[in-house]
């Protein structure tokens, strides 16, 4: 494959889709933990834009010395071979001139044109993986219901997570290992930046937010509704529109205790600003916890959800006073 085709590739579009360890997302590069191994110092590196001393995408890992370009690192994180990773690629940013076998010069035909239309339009919708509930997950305070409501199954050596809409259409699967950090996500689905997990269990009320997966299945099993964002640094206003839409009345903003939590509750206060019938509260809980899950008392992280407190709402300016 020539370079023509990573010429046209959003390096940093497609690594937000991925939920890194301790990032550190600066002009030129992302550093952050490695996803390949257990990193206590982030020492893994990949150029967001071409430099003098290398192209974007590439990437390497200091505590390793693992080098390599960007469609090894996406077919490794995608769990794919790295012809499919092209193939994607070609597909999403439409570049075929580097392709040999590709049609050169060669104009659709209207219907072409509406049945691509139609592929755009439609919903891509997954089939999650059948199994068991994994030990994974129980043994962390979920119940086997509990996971077994959500499509929760062992798959390898990872869990599957469904991640479905609000009409319960399975939407994207997230697969994260049960014997190191890394992750990935089925092929196919939609990108996770645009769903919120758990979204399909909530019907109006009050719905608790966390991060993790882990943590939401958590709290349902406490009998607390919550839904998960997936990442510190994935909260965003698509997020917040769909929680809005699902008809809760307020939302219980439960923080990781570290600093990348503790962002996202304030990213996640002002974004539910912009919905006045929408309530944000945010739960309390000691600090020596890192997450709700670490509470691993049901009445107790009950009690910090049902004390959580108002956010006070931003009064409009008044221009006569």
């Amino acid at each position: 494959m020539s370079e023509k085709l990573l010429e046209h590739v959003d390096v940093s579009e497609e690594l937000a889709s991925f939920d890194w360890r301790a990032p550190r997302w600066q002009a030129e590069k992302l550093i952050c933990a490695s996803p390949f191994r257990d990193d206590m110092h982030p020492s893994f590196y990949v150029y967001l834009t071409d430099t003098p001393s290398a192209k974007a995408g590439s990437w390497g890992d200091s505590g390793t010395g693992d080098r390599g370009g960007f469609v090894r690192l996406l077919a490794e994180l995608r769990g794919e071979s790295t012809d499919e990773v092209i193939a994607y690629l070609r597909e999403k940013y439409g570049v075929y001139a580097d392709d040999e076998q590709a049609e050169r010069f060669t104009l659709p035909s209207l219907g072409a044109i509406r049945q691509q239309a139609v592929e755009r339009a439609r919903v891509r919708t997954l089939q999650p993986p059948q199994g068991q509930a994994p030990a994974y997950v129980i043994d962390r305070g979920v119940a086997p219901e509990t996971a077994a409501d959500a499509g929760v199954v062992q798959a390898g050596n990872a869990v599957a997570f469904p991640w479905r809409d609000r009409k319960g259409r399975c939407r994207a699967v997230k697969y994260r290992s049960i014997t190191g950090k890394a992750f990935w996500y089925a092929k196919g689905g939609e990108n996770i930046r645009d769903l919120v997990y758990g979204i399909d269990a909530v019907a109006g009320g009050e719905v608790a937010l966390v991060e993790s997966e882990i943590d939401a299945l958590y709290l349902r099993t406490a009998g607390v509704r919550a839904v998960a964002t997936g990442g510190a640094e994935l909260m965003n206003e698509k997020k917040a529109e769909i929680i809005a839409a699902s008809g809760v009345e307020a939302v219980v903003i439960v923080a990781d205790h570290d600093a990348a939590g503790q962002r996202m509750k304030r990213e996640a206060i002002e974004l539910l600003r912009k919905y006045p019938g929408v309530a944000a509260k945010v739960a309390g809980y000691p600090a020596r916890y890192k997450d709700a899950n670490e509470v691993g008392d049901m009445a107790a992280i009950r009690a910090y959800v049902t004390k959580s407190k108002y956010v006070r709402k931003m009064k409009p300016i008044s221009r006569h006073g």
